[in-house]
């Protein structure tokens, strides 16, 4: 079965059709696969920096507030109890990581199949998509390309200034390298703008060597 995308011509405004590689944009979606890895890619931009105060960090509390017996108050040894206001917590959130492991071959696997799955929404375009860096020049190529109402558009392109200087500003738009392009990008977006350059490198990235 051939793969054929749209190719958009920038400079003659005018669409060709493109045949992609099949065993990289033609394979049966492994879903659970995919599952995985978009688990893992959240997972990973987790900072786990959330830290909480045990009683013993908390700064205070070494003096018994009142003494054992006579008082007629329930015993208390220190103010920084996990009981008092102010005091220390229990079982609190600590500094750790939440990165996930996952086989080298399972993660081409999961890329493979969500270009396999989103390839409906796939459209090339040619390294210059845009010539400067105003945001004005990229909001006229999504409007050429019908795309200035779509909710999400991915944009995957290797080094090109004028494309991350123009799209940085646009709230629907995301700029990724091919190199860092991740299950989750794909399929939580409406549309995806590939570089023809960056296919080269999705297919390498994607076939088990």
């Amino acid at each position: 079965m051939t793969v054929t995308v749209k190719k958009y011509d920038v400079k003659e405004n005018n669409y060709n059709d493109l045949e992609l590689n099949e065993a990289v944009f033609g394979q049966t979606p492994n879903v659970h696969v995919m599952h995985l890895a978009v688990v893992r890619q959240m997972a990973n931009a987790r900072t786990g920096t959330a830290c909480t105060l045990t009683r013993s960090e908390v700064r205070g509390g070494g003096k018994k507030p009142w003494k054992q017996k006579g008082t007629g108050r329930a015993r208390a040894g220190s103010i920084r109890s996990p009981l008092w206001k102010g005091g220390g917590v229990i079982f609190g959130p600590k500094p750790r990581s939440f990165e996930k492991e996952m086989p080298k071959k399972v993660r081409k696997l999961a890329l493979r199949s969500a270009l396999s799955s989103e390839v409906e929404k796939i459209l090339i375009l040619s390294h210059d998509m845009v010539s400067s860096h105003k945001t004005s020049d990229f909001v006229k190529l999504l409007k050429n390309l019908d795309l200035d109402k779509v909710k999400k558009v991915l944009i995957v392109i290797g080094d090109n200034n004028n494309v991350r200087l123009s799209a940085r500003n646009l709230p629907n738009v995301k700029v990724v390298y091919p190199e860092n392009l991740g299950v989750y990008d794909l399929v939580n977006s409406n549309k995806v703008l590939i570089s023809e350059e960056s296919i080269a490198v999705l297919e390498g990235r994607a076939i088990n060597a």
